[in-house]
């Protein structure tokens, strides 16, 4: 099981922020056989990105990737053109194309918390007045996906 080495993980934080970096919380997210997803909750001590962060960090974990696949370099462009379109995803933060930092190249977005299991949404008592609002917020974020 991959160790996220969160040594180097602040060091290329630091050398990004220009300041000290202390990551508080590390863990692994459930899904995907092929890349890592990482919640990370991370304190920057100083400057323009001074303070606490919720992050989500995107690697490659190996094994068999669709030949059609987008490399985290080629996501993170394409959330980066879209969170710049207004599409409601999560701020695309800092990219890292270096795999000996920590094993294979990944990005950090914003950590949005929600609900992302499909059969959650469409059950869940609690969020009924979340569905009745759903289609018109997917209809709006499409619409600005496609301009």
């Amino acid at each position: 099981m991959f160790q996220l080495p969160t040594n180097r993980l602040e060091q290329f934080l630091a050398k990004e922020t220009g300041s000290q970096v202390r990551i508080v919380d590390a863990r692994r997210l459930t899904g995907g056989a092929s890349r890592d997803s990482w919640a990370l909750d991370v304190e920057v001590a100083d400057g323009e990105e001074n303070g606490h962060h919720r992050l989500v960090l995107r690697r490659d974990a190996g094994g068999v990737i669709e030949p059609n696949a987008l490399s985290r370099e080629a996501e993170f462009r394409i959330l980066n053109r879209a969170h710049a379109a207004g599409v409601k995803v999560p701020r695309p933060r800092w990219l890292c194309t270096d795999p000996d930092v920590i094993g294979a190249p990944f990005f950090l977005m914003d950590r949005l918390e929600g609900e992302s299991v499909g059969r959650r949404v469409v059950r869940e008592p609690g969020l009924s007045a979340a569905r009745r609002q759903l289609p018109k917020q997917m209809a709006e974020q499409l619409a600005r996906i496609h301009r």
